[in-house]
């Protein structure tokens, strides 16, 4: 099925060299999601191409102006007339570490180096601008090899007939580690353990992939005033190996990342307004249907336990609380805001980024998650048994909320229907490269 990695093996362990059981390991890069589990003796075997997820969604794609192709570092493309052309590349947190061009080029053929040769060989993302038209790559700098982008198509990393990726490996408890793949032979990863008192990535941690191969959604939904019910909560619901990950979404039209001049929506909106009071409450069932674990998790607030002075103290600080259980059952949490700041480091504290009622990224702040979202990732020891139910909840509340009341009422359903309020949300799209 996927003859280039059938030989593809190796073992994960931690940082003292015993090994991890059921660390989730994924092929990126590929058309489908590929992955697989460590077993006992945190080996991994993909000889008979691991298990695949299809249907996943590359987000982004090249200019369709342009025909662009990346060989040693040297992107070549064309322009149609004269035009503003800049061209930057970004790291994974957001930083711009190269701008490869800012200034007006004249139609015909062009030859521009993306970076200098100290560039690490890790995932990067170019973005371009030539005149209104942006458009966004993943790119890995290889030190030999040829990257083509035909015009329209989304890209697929390459290296002459290799088949390159990246292994990503990640556990409960552990910082998922991301590995440039130079060839199809034996790998092994050792994953650290995190020390952080402040929120997580989704890909920091894991949640993204667990979310991925386990995932289930449910919605709650209420009528806040405009004649009909509509789906203000989505809570996405992942049980796998010794943890339960749960993450709830907002939707837009009951509060968002949206604020100061930039704001959608909102008649006033700060970024005061998320520090102060702004939480959700997760509560996970059993199959009694009784609450076993009840927590408030703290959106955002100010600390000195990062740079920024801003980030998410969980349960342990802020509006976070724990209702019923221990703090020690939590493995990692984490909120869109957080990761906006402190880990895309955009530490705008006056106004968001500009965008649209349809929420589309701003250019010059490509993974600025403009939807409100908490997840956590609890210890499955908590239920007997391993007889989780259900994350459960009976009110929505945001303080303040764009339209109505600030807290309201909510009925549980499963399907969603045609009219997708979620379908924008960044922090849940089936990563492919990253």
């Amino acid at each position: 099925m996927h003859k280039a990695i059938r030989t593809f093996t190796g073992y994960i362990k931690t940082a003292q060299g015993a090994p991890l059981c059921s660390a989730v390991v994924v092929l990126a890069g590929q058309p489908v999601y590929i992955y697989t589990l460590s077993d006992v003796n945190g080996y991994y075997d993909f000889s008979n191409g691991g298990d695949t997820i299809t249907g996943i969604s590359h987000n982004i794609a090249t200019p369709a102006c342009a025909q662009l192709r990346v060989h040693n570092g040297m992107l070549s493309f064309s322009l149609n007339q004269d035009n503003n052309v800049r061209i930057r590349v970004f790291n994974m947190r957001g930083e711009v570490v190269s701008t490869a061009v800012n200034r007006k080029l004249k139609a015909g053929d062009h030859h521009i180096r993306l970076h200098s040769d100290r560039l690490s060989n890790q995932l990067y993302v170019v973005h371009a601008r030539s005149g209104s038209n942006t458009a966004s790559f993943k790119y890995i700098p290889f030190t030999a090899g040829v990257h083509t982008f035909p015009k329209a198509v989304r890209p697929t990393a390459t290296a002459q007939d290799r088949q390159l990726g990246v292994l990503r490996v990640s556990s409960p408890g552990y910082l998922t580690k991301s590995t440039v793949i130079q060839a199809f032979t034996q790998m092994d990863v050792t994953l650290d353990t995190p020390i952080s008192q402040v929120g997580a990535h989704v890909m920091n941690d894991g949640c993204m992939d667990r979310m991925t191969i386990w995932g289930k959604a449910i919605y709650y939904w209420s009528d806040i005033g405009r004649g009909q019910d509509v789906p203000l909560v989505k809570i996405i619901q992942a049980k796998s190996h010794r943890v339960v990950d749960a993450a709830i979404i907002f939707n837009p039209i009951f509060a968002d990342n949206t604020y100061g001049a930039n704001v959608i929506g909102w008649n006033k909106h700060s970024f005061s307004s998320l520090v102060k009071s702004d939480h959700v409450e997760f509560a996970f069932q059993d199959n009694t249907g009784d609450s076993i674990f009840h927590v408030k998790l703290d959106y955002i607030s100010e600390t000195n336990l990062v740079s920024s002075g801003y980030a998410s103290l969980g349960v342990a600080g802020g509006d976070g609380a724990v209702i019923k259980g221990s703090a020690s059952d939590i493995y990692s949490w984490g909120t869109s805001l957080d990761d906006n700041i402190n880990y895309y480091g955009y530490e705008l504290f006056e106004d968001s980024p500009e965008t649209d009622t349809a929420f589309t990224p701003n250019p010059d702040y490509p993974c600025w998650e403009n939807y409100v979202v908490y997840h956590i990732c609890i210890r499955d020891r908590v239920f007997q048994s391993g007889n989780f139910k259900d994350v459960y909840m009976s009110f929505v509340h945001a303080s303040p909320s764009k339209n109505g009341p600030d807290t309201v009422p909510v009925t549980k359903k499963i399907q969603i229907g045609q009219n997708d309020p979620f379908s924008h949300v960044n922090t849940f799209t089936i990563p492919d490269i990253q």
